[in-house]
């Protein structure tokens, strides 16, 4: 009897996307996707999305997306670097994180068939964040167990996401002895 073979993962990227406001802060934009039948559906994440065959490599996919996502057609985001890759078992997808720069302050116009709402979230923010971690979230057709989580304006960061924000915590945190 041949065992049946799992298809490939999918490739996919995100971006921490940084940028000053007038207020001297940096910041970096976090969606709460829309609704729509898939596993990540009105989840909070980071924006970015599925390599398409069209894109060079993955920083180029966290680019397309930040830019087709947010509306940000007119800014091109600056490679910093990638983050630790991570594996996403409910939709198969390996994700590649990166940090990217802007000069200037985007003005967002979400598109939103994927995107609900746009939050700007501060390095300071983010570092005041506490991580704990939950039995069970329940996503649209599955349920997961221990998860990191932060809580943020009323909303749940978990997950993948909540990993990917824990190591660039980690990343400011070293930044910050130097």
């Amino acid at each position: 009897m041949a065992l049946a073979q799992e298809a490939p993962s999918k490739q996919a990227a995100v971006i921490i996307c940084c940028y000053r406001k007038s207020d001297g802060l940096v910041y970096f934009p976090l969606i709460k996707r829309s609704k729509y039948p898939g596993v990540h559906s009105g989840q909070m994440a980071l924006p970015g999305g599925k390599k398409e065959a069209t894109d060079v490599d993955l920083w180029h996919t966290a680019k397309r997306e930040f830019q087709e996502e947010l509306g940000v057609f007119n800014l091109s985001p600056q490679k910093i670097c990638p983050l630790s890759p991570i594996y996403i078992p409910p939709s198969h997808f390996w994700v590649t994180p990166y940090i990217g720069l802007l000069d200037e302050t985007p003005q967002f116009a979400p598109q939103k068939r994927e995107v609900a709402t746009v939050f700007e979230m501060s390095f300071n923010t983010l570092n005041s964040l506490k991580k704990n971690s939950r039995n069970m979230v329940n996503g649209s057709n599955y349920t997961v167990g221990n998860v990191p989580v932060y809580s943020y304006m009323g909303e749940t960061i978990w997950g993948a996401t909540a990993m990917i924000l824990a190591e660039f915590k980690m990343i400011l945190a070293k930044w910050n002895e130097i």
